[in-house]
């Protein structure tokens, strides 16, 4: 990672790194992945009511899958994918206190070629403990090796004509400090998908499955947060998620899972936390979080809470006892078919 500030101003940063990955898993799958990454960015200096940031960057992976005795496998073995990248974005101060940001991404990968991610973003600072929010903003997930290349004889037949799963997204949100031991985040999103992956039907049969870019739809949803300061040494600090989806399969689609096939998420989470210095070196720590139930595969609702009691006996020194999930001797949080059902117990 190297940082330079040339003399004309701004700031010039780049970063490379080689990662190598390799595991065997218990089924005889072997794999291995390299990865080369450099990323750079240049931010300009401030020109009247514009600051702009300019950047490019490049990966590449190489892998080896190989798979064990009657397992999946992906064909080729061996690949080496490449994902470059050109952006640009003006910070536009408007006023004082409105600031319109727009952005603009390039990204080239090897197997759907060109996408452009565009974004706008405006702020509005109403007061010194306030801003009010929105952005509009396209992304996309490029096929993975996964979704192109996984054969399994007789089951899955890869995906030779998958493309970028797109989005586009809606934000509107406020973020302030209403008085002076409260603070709030609340946002708002809409999210509009396209091309989501499903697993379809060959023609005339069932097997085997070829995956494809069948589904569409929207979530949409609120997340909020808040912290208030009760007294000097308590804290508490709150927060909420609220999910909905309203997904479908295009008319031409055969494909067998249905919409659950785009992922098990709760409606709604909420969590309570309270930190509170009983005495200069006692800290007590409590948790409380409940999570709705998940719909396919079932797992019901469920509430927990975790404590955590620490006294510090010196600078160097500190003891503490925590309990984790102490509402019930155990409970599940999410089932995978392919993997035994697991419950999360008790423990202190």
């Amino acid at each position: 990672h190297w940082v330079h500030s040339p003399a004309g101003g701004g700031v010039l940063d780049a970063t490379a790194y080689y990662a190598r990955d390799y595991r065997t898993i218990t089924s005889g799958i072997k794999d291995s992945l390299q990865v080369y990454n450099l990323d750079l960015q240049y931010a300009l200096a401030s020109r009247g009511r514009h600051r702009v940031v300019v950047g490019a960057g490049y990966r590449q992976n190489r892998d080896n899958f190989r798979g064990g005795f009657r397992t999946s496998f992906l064909d080729p073995a061996s690949r080496a994918t490449r994902l470059g990248n050109l952006f640009a974005q003006d910070e536009i101060r408007l006023r004082d206190d409105l600031i319109l940001t727009l952005g603009l991404r390039l990204e080239h990968n090897s197997y759907t070629g060109l996408v452009y991610l565009p974004n706008a973003r405006l702020a509005w600072r109403p007061s010194d403990h306030a801003l009010i929010w929105g952005a509009v903003s396209r992304g996309v997930r490029t096929p993975s090796r996964f979704d192109r290349d996984l054969i399994n004889p007789g089951l899955v037949a890869g995906g030779p004509d998958f493309t970028s799963e797109t989005l586009v997204a809606y934000e509107l949100g406020y973020r302030g400090q209403p008085a002076a031991n409260l603070s709030l985040s609340v946002s708002a999103y809409y999210n509009v998908y396209d091309s989501l992956r499903t697993a379809e039907a060959s023609i005339g049969t069932v097997f085997p499955l070829v995956i494809g870019n069948g589904m569409r739809g929207e979530t949409y949803g609120v997340e909020a947060w808040a912290a208030w300061q009760v007294r000097e040494g308590w804290r508490l600090s709150a927060g909420a998620n609220l999910l909905r989806k309203d997904l479908s399969l295009d008319p031409a689609s055969r494909d067998i899972f249905g919409v659950d096939f785009a992922g098990n998420d709760p409606d709604h989470q909420l969590s309570l936390r309270s930190h509170m210095s009983l005495t200069p070196a006692v800290d007590l720590d409590i948790d409380l979080r409940h999570v709705d139930r998940l719909k396919s595969p079932a797992v019901p609702a469920y509430t927990e809470l975790g404590a955590r009691l620490a006294w510090r006996v010196s600078d160097q020194v500190e003891l503490a006892v925590i309990g984790e999930n102490l509402l019930n001797d155990q409970h599940v949080e999410f089932v995978n078919g392919s993997v035994a059902r697991r419950e999360v117990p008790r423990a202190v």
